[in-house]
């Protein structure tokens, strides 16, 4: 890693992961007579929100953010703001 890196600096290792978290109403079992068909409202629209992170094992520290979609230019933004947030950490000729 010293060697990849350029310098004596220590090396940080985080741990990336991303989650969908939402919400969709279920339709349980309603009691009525026998041959009737119950009756019951079911809501269809989805609260859906997605979040990208990192965790550091070693101290335990953690960079979230919450994002539109799961896609390729959202883990882009990530990247690109985690990048800025730990900008002293990654090498200057760094250009991810």
């Amino acid at each position: 890693m010293i060697k990849y890196f350029g310098n004596s600096k220590p090396v940080r290792i985080w741990c990336q992961d991303e989650s969908r978290f939402g919400l969709i109403t279920n339709q349980g079992r309603r009691i009525t007579l026998k041959g009737v068909k119950p009756i019951g409202k079911k809501q269809w629209k989805r609260g859906n929100y997605y979040i990208y992170g990192v965790v550091e094992p070693a101290t335990g520290e953690q960079y979230y953010q919450e994002v539109p979609r799961l896609n390729y230019n959202c883990f882009q933004e990530f990247l690109k703001e985690f990048g800025q947030k730990y900008e002293r950490e990654f090498p200057s000729n760094y250009h991810g």
